[in-house]
């Protein structure tokens, strides 16, 4: 088994198997010459790695909390900062 034909055939299930059917794919390969034993093997690795959980929607809402939490302490920052220099230079409220 070459690896490299393994891998090529990998690369083109990545790029296509939104598009069309796993069965239409492997009709295109095979016709394309590949070793129908290879393009099986390949197609194993690809359902193998295809068929992992899906990432839970919960750590997606959490990533998201995230960034609006450490978006909004920057503006905090920000506004405290440039408040800061202007009650030094004494253009503050009241001058």
């Amino acid at each position: 088994m070459n690896d490299w034909d393994v891998e090529a055939i990998l690369a083109y299930l990545n790029e296509n198997a939104g598009r069309y059917s796993l069965e239409a794919l492997r009709g295109q390969l095979l016709q394309s010459g590949y070793d129908p034993a290879i393009v099986d093997w390949a197609f194993q690795v690809y359902q193998e790695n295809a068929s992992g959980p899906p990432p839970s929607s919960s750590s997606n809402a959490r990533s998201c909390g995230l960034a609006l939490l450490i978006g909004f302490l920057l503006c905090v920052v920000l506004v405290l900062l440039v408040f800061g220099f202007c009650v030094k230079q004494g253009m503050g409220f009241g001058s």
